[in-house]
């Protein structure tokens, strides 16, 4: 699942054993779970449309490098779908 994500977007890459999302638009369109003891990096300019019902899930740690200039946005792919809004502003989980 990872490999496949990151084989079908040159803007998602697998770097030992961190994944970074680059700028620009990202679809998701299936869950992204990362192994253990795997980092999450999502770079300045990031924009992920996730579809309903999708996640994205880490245990380890998790960087997201925005900025008032170049902010990291995640939102619904359906346009006006509250409903699906509430869970992706649930979906983001730190761990302690």
């Amino acid at each position: 699942q990872l490999e496949e994500l990151v084989s079908n977007n040159k803007r998602i890459i697998l770097r030992n054993k961190e994944v970074v999302i680059k700028s620009g638009d990202h679809e998701i369109m299936k869950d992204v779970i990362l192994p253990r003891d795997y980092s999450l990096r999502i770079a300045a300019g990031a924009n992920l449309g996730l579809a309903p019902g999708i996640s994205i899930l880490s245990t380890d740690s998790l960087f997201i490098e925005g900025t008032q200039e170049k902010p990291v946005q995640i939102s619904n792919l359906i346009k006006n779908d509250t409903k699906n809004a509430k869970n992706i502003a649930s979906a983001v989980k730190i761990p302690k």
